[in-house]
């Protein structure tokens, strides 16, 4: 991961010093580039999704876990 974020770094930097794209001057810079992108979205994906816990309390309290517990799949 954090190769992917210094390859991400580096070539941003080389852009922004430059002015221009000249650190896309070859093929394998840009597909480099895509490639960390790629893999660093897809962990950001594995992060999950936040909750409240106030409405997970309130489903326990519920007792909706014991409902879902006995449930096949």
């Amino acid at each position: 991961m954090i190769n992917d974020l210094e390859t991400a770094t580096e070539v941003l930097q080389e852009i922004s010093e430059a002015t221009s794209f000249v650190a896309f001057d070859g093929p394998d810079r840009a597909e480099e580039l895509r490639d960390a992108l790629e893999r660093i979205e897809e962990r950001a994906s594995w992060l999950g999704q936040p909750f409240e816990r106030r409405k997970v309390s309130e489903r326990l309290r519920q007792g909706e876990h014991l409902i879902l517990m006995h449930q096949e799949m």
